[in-house]
């Protein structure tokens, strides 16, 4: 839910840049692209750092084994992209005579 707020928060702050990006050509998918990159690799890097929080934490009879690490940093990123979906679409489907209109 937090990685969706964040891209809805970072799509509405990057209207007016979206608006000339669509305006000059690029896709919408192209867009659409940039903000689930994005939002792949903050959920990557939260994987790794819950890594090294586990191992900080010192080995216990509760840590993972090495399939559920390898599950958890596959599934971080894809869930934060499934979070980011609805907001990152939203911004790459904005019509750029609107946006820079509104500018």
């Amino acid at each position: 839910v937090w990685i969706g707020f964040l891209t809805f928060t970072n799509a509405k702050e990057r209207t007016s840049e979206i608006g000339i990006l669509r305006a000059i050509g690029i896709s919408s998918t192209n867009i659409l692209v940039v903000f689930l990159l994005k939002a792949f690799m903050v959920g990557f890097a939260g994987a790794l750092l819950a890594r090294v929080g586990v191992m900080l934490a010192g080995a216990t009879s509760e840590e993972l084994s090495g399939t559920e690490l390898a599950a958890v940093i596959a599934l971080a990123p894809v869930i934060s992209c499934a979070a980011a979906w609805l907001p990152a679409l939203m911004a790459s489907q904005q019509d750029p005579a609107l946006v820079l209109r509104e500018e």
